[in-house]
Protein backbone atom coordinates (compact mmCIF):
# COMPACT_ATOMS: atom_id res chain seq x y z
CA UNK A 1 0.00 0.00 0.00
CA UNK A 2 1.53 3.42 -0.81
CA UNK A 3 0.01 6.38 1.72
CA UNK A 4 1.33 10.02 0.82
CA UNK A 5 1.69 12.59 3.69
CA UNK A 6 2.27 16.51 2.28
CA UNK A 7 2.53 19.52 3.54
CA UNK A 8 3.18 23.26 2.65
CA UNK A 9 5.48 22.15 -0.49
CA UNK A 10 3.42 20.60 -2.39
CA UNK A 11 1.30 23.74 -2.50
CA UNK A 12 4.32 26.50 -2.64
CA UNK A 13 5.07 25.37 -6.85
CA UNK A 14 2.51 26.60 -9.59
CA UNK A 15 -0.37 27.32 -10.05
CA UNK A 16 -0.79 26.83 -6.90
CA UNK A 17 1.62 29.65 -5.15
CA UNK A 18 0.71 29.29 -1.41
CA UNK A 19 3.57 30.40 0.36
CA UNK A 20 5.13 27.92 3.42
CA UNK A 21 5.72 28.94 6.47
CA UNK A 22 9.09 28.26 7.85
CA UNK A 23 11.05 28.56 4.45
CA UNK A 24 13.51 32.05 3.90
CA UNK A 25 10.40 33.39 2.85
CA UNK A 26 7.59 32.09 4.71
CA UNK A 27 4.60 33.61 6.16
CA UNK A 28 5.85 32.59 9.80
CA UNK A 29 9.32 33.24 9.09
CA UNK A 30 8.44 36.80 8.13
CA UNK A 31 5.99 37.61 11.30
CA UNK A 32 8.83 36.61 13.35
CA UNK A 33 11.04 38.93 11.81
CA UNK A 34 8.78 41.62 12.20
CA UNK A 35 8.15 41.13 15.83
CA UNK A 36 4.13 40.41 14.83
CA UNK A 37 4.45 36.93 16.93
CA UNK A 38 6.67 36.00 19.53
CA UNK A 39 7.02 31.74 20.26
CA UNK A 40 5.53 29.02 18.52
CA UNK A 41 2.02 28.74 17.25
CA UNK A 42 -0.28 27.25 20.40
CA UNK A 43 1.77 28.67 23.46
CA UNK A 44 0.40 30.36 26.29
CA UNK A 45 -0.60 33.53 25.33
CA UNK A 46 -0.09 33.39 21.38
CA UNK A 47 -2.98 35.35 19.91
CA UNK A 48 -5.96 33.22 18.72
CA UNK A 49 -5.86 34.62 15.55
CA UNK A 50 -2.36 34.59 13.44
CA UNK A 51 -1.52 38.33 11.71
CA UNK A 52 -1.55 36.65 8.39
CA UNK A 53 -4.72 34.81 8.20
CA UNK A 54 -6.79 37.24 6.03
CA UNK A 55 -4.04 37.13 3.32
CA UNK A 56 -3.35 34.08 3.78
CA UNK A 57 -7.05 32.69 3.17
CA UNK A 58 -8.09 35.38 0.43
CA UNK A 59 -4.91 33.62 -1.64
CA UNK A 60 -6.49 30.17 -1.56
CA UNK A 61 -10.18 30.42 -3.53
CA UNK A 62 -7.14 31.18 -6.37
CA UNK A 63 -4.93 28.70 -6.17
CA UNK A 64 -4.89 25.85 -8.15
CA UNK A 65 -3.65 21.55 -7.92
CA UNK A 66 -0.13 21.67 -9.25
CA UNK A 67 0.69 18.77 -11.24
CA UNK A 68 1.73 16.91 -8.20
CA UNK A 69 -1.52 17.19 -6.97
CA UNK A 70 -3.22 15.96 -10.01
CA UNK A 71 -0.58 13.07 -10.37
CA UNK A 72 -1.56 11.77 -6.66
CA UNK A 73 -5.27 12.01 -7.57
CA UNK A 74 -4.89 9.98 -10.58
CA UNK A 75 -3.20 7.24 -8.41
CA UNK A 76 -5.65 7.44 -5.67
CA UNK A 77 -8.57 7.03 -7.80
CA UNK A 78 -10.73 4.00 -9.29
CA UNK A 79 -11.73 0.36 -7.01
CA UNK A 80 -8.42 -0.56 -6.65
CA UNK A 81 -5.66 2.30 -6.37
CA UNK A 82 -2.19 2.56 -5.64
CA UNK A 83 -2.56 4.93 -3.37
CA UNK A 84 -5.02 4.16 -0.65
CA UNK A 85 -4.40 7.23 1.65
CA UNK A 86 -3.25 10.73 1.80
CA UNK A 87 -2.91 12.48 4.46
CA UNK A 88 -1.75 16.48 4.22
CA UNK A 89 -1.58 19.20 7.05
CA UNK A 90 -2.17 21.93 4.44
CA UNK A 91 -6.01 23.53 4.85
CA UNK A 92 -5.88 24.42 1.09
CA UNK A 93 -8.39 21.84 0.16
CA UNK A 94 -6.16 21.17 -3.15
CA UNK A 95 -6.03 17.70 -2.62
CA UNK A 96 -10.05 17.71 -2.55
CA UNK A 97 -10.08 20.27 -5.53
CA UNK A 98 -7.86 17.67 -7.78
CA UNK A 99 -9.82 14.88 -7.03
CA UNK A 100 -8.58 12.86 -4.61
CA UNK A 101 -11.46 10.49 -3.19
CA UNK A 102 -12.34 12.11 0.09
CA UNK A 103 -12.47 8.17 1.93
CA UNK A 104 -8.73 8.40 1.10
CA UNK A 105 -8.04 12.03 2.63
CA UNK A 106 -7.11 13.11 5.90
CA UNK A 107 -7.02 16.97 6.45
CA UNK A 108 -4.78 17.05 9.97
CA UNK A 109 -5.68 21.13 10.23
CA UNK A 110 -9.37 20.82 8.69
CA UNK A 111 -9.85 22.56 5.31
CA UNK A 112 -10.48 26.39 4.82
CA UNK A 113 -13.27 25.46 2.95
CA UNK A 114 -15.63 23.25 5.13
CA UNK A 115 -17.09 24.82 7.81
CA UNK A 116 -17.93 22.75 10.70
CA UNK A 117 -20.09 23.37 13.50
CA UNK A 118 -19.89 22.46 16.63
CA UNK A 119 -23.77 21.15 16.74
CA UNK A 120 -23.44 19.74 13.53
CA UNK A 121 -20.85 17.32 12.79
CA UNK A 122 -22.14 16.19 9.10
CA UNK A 123 -19.25 19.12 7.74
CA UNK A 124 -21.85 21.50 7.43
CA UNK A 125 -23.03 24.26 9.87
CA UNK A 126 -26.42 25.17 7.80
CA UNK A 127 -29.17 24.24 10.03
CA UNK A 128 -31.57 23.13 7.59
CA UNK A 129 -28.88 20.18 5.92
CA UNK A 130 -29.63 18.98 9.42
CA UNK A 131 -33.21 18.51 10.12
CA UNK A 132 -32.71 15.20 12.35
CA UNK A 133 -30.77 16.96 15.22
CA UNK A 134 -32.93 19.97 15.43
CA UNK A 135 -35.81 17.90 16.21
CA UNK A 136 -33.14 16.92 19.33
CA UNK A 137 -31.96 20.17 20.06
CA UNK A 138 -32.91 21.87 23.77
CA UNK A 139 -34.27 25.02 23.14
CA UNK A 140 -31.25 26.60 24.71
CA UNK A 141 -29.17 25.10 22.02
CA UNK A 142 -31.64 26.71 19.54
CA UNK A 143 -32.28 30.00 20.66
CA UNK A 144 -28.15 30.00 20.67
CA UNK A 145 -27.89 29.18 17.36
CA UNK A 146 -30.84 31.82 16.26
CA UNK A 147 -28.79 34.91 18.16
Amino acid sequence: HILFCTGAGISTNDPAGLRDYRGPDGIWTEAQASGLVVGEPGEKGMPVDSPWDETMFRRMPAARPTFAHRAIAQLSGGEDPLVKHVITQNEDGLHRRSGVPEVRLSELHGSAFVEVCGNYASGDSDESSSSEDESTSSDAERAALDA
